[in-house]
């Protein structure tokens, strides 16, 4: 396209036909009948190469969201034997039923993008920010009855009015009160329902949620890995590029002849491997859909997928199914302690790991230790008989070691096997810049009505795919063998 098509297509407004398309379609809907998806789509593909959003397209969008959602609880409200029990859908109840999940899923996706685009076209211009700003406090000054008074413009009112100017939208939206489904949400939400046997699947806005209190509760995650996120529909693998053979670089007389140098790219596979974990509770307690209580449940599943995910990326074995954690990675340099039985680990032993790591070029940035270990160092004392972690017992001890951060967990396993010890800690030195983990952004929560129907109860279902792999394992360091 020419620069003057482009801005051509950049101005253009969108034209009666586009109106008339978009009032006939939401009049069909008025009418009972349900429009194909395939007649909207171009109209928002057509918005948004227009820049420029039609009359009447967000709530034709929202309308025929609300109608595939009716047909959705038409198909569950039906699905009831002689005696009015729910049963499980038939296979063609089932098949109609996921067809309208995609519908809309889809519609979800164009609505985002025609939502995207509105708050785009509603920012200020950086060049008119300045003059909106001062418009924007005389406004909140008016409102608070400040327009003639010496006193300061109320801060959080002002600080709210300038993130809507600037399109930034303030504070982080609050948390969900709790993302495992009650039996009426299942019910009455069912635009966030999966078809496969009544369940549930968190609405993307919750399911990141859960991945940031993950990533706040996990020890590995929080040590700082590079995290690459892979979207619904990318498959199950990414593969990231890596120097293999780096170039060589060499000072040249004036004159002289420049020597070239051959170098290899390779790459680290990801595949993502699936965990899950289950709770259940009391049909009771999900009929009157408590969130108080549903939040148990819900700490309970994010605690199991914290201690799977720290399990798995530290310590897993690399056996199906299991991911291949530190403790496993390939490559990695190993230091036994003592002289094949293992030995306590001193502050030195922690230093000459370091110096190791850093001999490599690579910049350590986490300390992996169980917490068997992080006691015994807590514990080594100076001469004077004063803590050399922490002098000042009053104080907790810095969980730190020679100004690298110190990262407790107890997915470290203290029974290991060096020759005649079977009490054997392991310790990690990583520059964490340079392991990679994948981290799926759904998180799929499945209520499972059938499987403790004898006993009341319903069972949650938690999924999450995730994997973990060293871009260098150069830059890990271990030390085995610990008997402290």
């Amino acid at each position: 396209m020419t620069a003057s098509g482009w801005a051509g297509a950049q101005s253009a407004r969108p034209t009666d036909d586009t109106t008339t398309e978009i009032t006939s379609l939401r009049e069909a809907l008025a009418r009972g009948e349900t429009p194909r998806l395939a007649d909207v789509e171009p109209l928002v593909e057509r918005a948004l190469t227009r820049r420029s959003i039609p009359p009447g397209l967000e709530r034709l969008l929202a309308d025929l969201r609300a109608a595939e959602v009716r047909g959705m609880e038409t198909t569950l409200a039906s699905a009831r034997d002689e005696d009015g029990q729910e049963r499980s859908l038939l296979r063609s109840e089932q098949d109609a039923f996921d067809a309208a999940e995609d519908r809309v899923r889809r519609l979800d996706r164009l609505a985002d993008d025609v939502r995207a685009l509105a708050e785009r076209q509603a920012r200020v211009p950086a060049s008119q920010m300045y003059t909106a700003e001062a418009a924007v406090e005389r406004r909140v000054r008016a409102e608070h009855g400040l327009l003639d008074s010496p006193r300061a413009t109320p801060p959080d009112a002002l600080r709210a009015a300038l993130d809507r100017l600037r399109g930034t939208g303030g504070a982080a939206p609050a948390a969900p009160t709790c993302w495992v489904p009650g039996l009426r949400e299942l019910r009455a939400d069912l635009s966030t329902g999966t078809g496969a046997a009544g369940g549930f699947l968190v609405p993307p806005a919750q399911a990141s949620y859960v991945i940031d209190r993950l990533r706040q509760a996990s020890v590995f995650l929080a040590a700082g890995p590079r995290v690459f996120d892979l979207a619904d529909g990318a498959g199950g693998e990414l593969r990231v590029p890596r120097m293999g053979t780096s170039i060589a670089a060499a000072m040249v007389a004036e004159g002289g002849t420049q020597t070239p140098a051959d170098f290899a790219l390779e790459q680290v596979v990801l595949r993502a491997h699936t965990g899950a974990a289950l709770a259940r509770g009391s049909r009771e307690l999900f009929d009157d859909s408590n969130p108080a209580a549903r939040e148990v449940i819900a700490l309970d599943l994010e605690r199991q997928l914290r201690d799977l995910l720290d399990a798995q990326c530290l310590a897993g074995t690399g056996t199906a199914p299991n991911c291949r954690g530190l403790r496993h990675f390939t490559g990695v340099n190993a230091t036994e302690l003592g002289s094949g039985d293992g030995a306590a680990l001193g502050l030195d032993d922690v230093r000459q790991a370091i110096y190791r790591l850093e001999a490599k070029g690579a910049t350590p940035s986490a300390i992996f230790l169980s917490a068997r270990t992080w006691s015994a160092l807590t514990q080594v004392k100076d001469g004077q008989q004063r803590y050399l972690l922490q002098p000042d017992p009053s104080g907790a001890a810095q969980r730190s070691i020679f100004g690298v951060r110190a990262f407790v967990s107890g997915r470290i396993a203290t029974n290991e096997t060096v020759g005649n010890s079977t009490t054997c800690a392991w310790l990690a030195v990583v520059d964490m810049s340079r392991v990679a983990v994948l981290l799926r952004q759904a998180v799929e929560v499945q209520l499972l009505q059938e499987l403790y129907a004898a006993n009341r109860q319903i069972g949650v279902a938690a999924t999450i795919r995730f994997d973990v792999q060293p871009l260098d394992p150069a830059a890990i360091e271990l030390v085995t063998g610990i008997t402290n």
